[in-house]
């Protein structure tokens, strides 16, 4: 959002699309006086000019520029005849958003050294973690919804290409530490410790440091392989396809998981019985969905309930 004042041109953005990454503006050759950026909560900007490139990480109202404009050329005639200028000739402004995003669950099946296997998902949390480091890489931005903007999105290659990055670094590193195991057991418990978490976030966070981007939250939780319905053990097909077989072999039924941890829950569950996540139904999506402000699907921006009553899954 861009607003002219009494005091000059405020840049703002209110961040209404989750997947939007960043905003940038297109500024005129020469920035009006006493132009600002407004920096809202779970945001920085930068701000490149002729004079100055700045990092605002702080939340409020930052001035820019002066009482003064300049033109192009009375500024040479001040520099030919010594002076100086404090103006910019051109300029760009950035301003991301820094709010935590939801890791997609990702399941795995790791074997011990015995040959045993332990089945396991993990999720977490994302953010970028260094804006002037970001805009270093090769970032593509589209036009914006808002005219006179362009936007950087989830969808970008290189943050899809960073986020692959997390998940290959995260598993290459679960495998290790179950094929160290002696059995499945052993590895379930090596996997779930606390100093496992930490160096998961260690090893991720080292290679993300050339991207901006950072792996704020990693939490690996041991899966079921049991359908909540008919309790039917279920294979690693079963699992990756989210179906308990079929008329033969199963019940047939949709499995739903838990945003959060991934794991397997019925539509019995009020809270997911691995990490007693809230278990927040989205109609438009049919499944249990991660939500921001306490109700709205991050996906279709839908409202969440719980799953009331209970027989709207008893046939997907």
């Amino acid at each position: 959002m861009m607003s002219d004042a009494a005091s000059g041109k405020q840049y703002s953005w209110a961040m209404q699309d989750a997947n939007v990454l960043a905003l940038s503006f297109d500024t005129p050759d020469i920035l009006d006086p006493y132009t600002a950026v407004i920096v809202r909560p779970g945001q920085e900007a930068l701000v490149f000019t002729d004079d100055q490139h700045l990092h605002l990480r702080e939340i409020g109202t930052h001035l820019i520029t002066g009482n003064m404009q300049t033109t192009v050329r009375r500024a040479f005639e001040i520099l030919r005849a010594g002076g100086t200028v404090h103006t910019s000739f051109s300029s760009a402004i950035t301003i991301f958003d820094m709010r935590s995003r939801v890791l997609p669950a990702q399941s795995l099946t790791l074997p011990a050294a015995d040959g045993s296997e332990t089945h396991l998902s993990f999720g977490g949390a994302y953010r970028i973690a260094d804006p002037a480091v970001m805009v270093a890489n090769a970032m593509t931005f589209r036009p914006g919804t808002l005219p006179g903007t362009r936007e950087m999105h989830l969808e970008d290659a290189f943050i899809q290409d960073t986020l692959e990055q997390i998940v290959q670094t995260i598993t290459g590193e679960l495998r290790r530490i179950a094929q160290d195991a002696p059995d499945a057991a052993a590895a379930r418990t090596l996997l779930t410790r606390g100093a496992c978490i930490e160096a998961v976030l260690r090893l991720v966070n080292a290679k993300l440091r050339p991207t901006g981007m950072m792996l704020e939250r990693f939490r690996p939780t041991p899966t079921e392989r049991t359908c909540p319905y008919c309790h039917r053990a279920l294979t690693l097909m079963e699992l990756r396809s989210r179906r308990c077989g079929d008329e033969h072999t199963g019940c047939g039924r949709t499995l739903h998981t838990c945003p959060d941890c991934g794991a397997i829950v019925s539509p019995e569950h009020a809270a997911c019985p691995r990490c007693r996540s809230e278990l927040l139904w989205c109609d438009r999506c049919r499944a249990f969905a991660q939500v921001e402000h306490g109700r709205f699907c991050l996906r279709c921006r839908t409202a969440c309930y719980p799953l009331l009553p209970r027989e709207l899954l008893r046939h997907t």
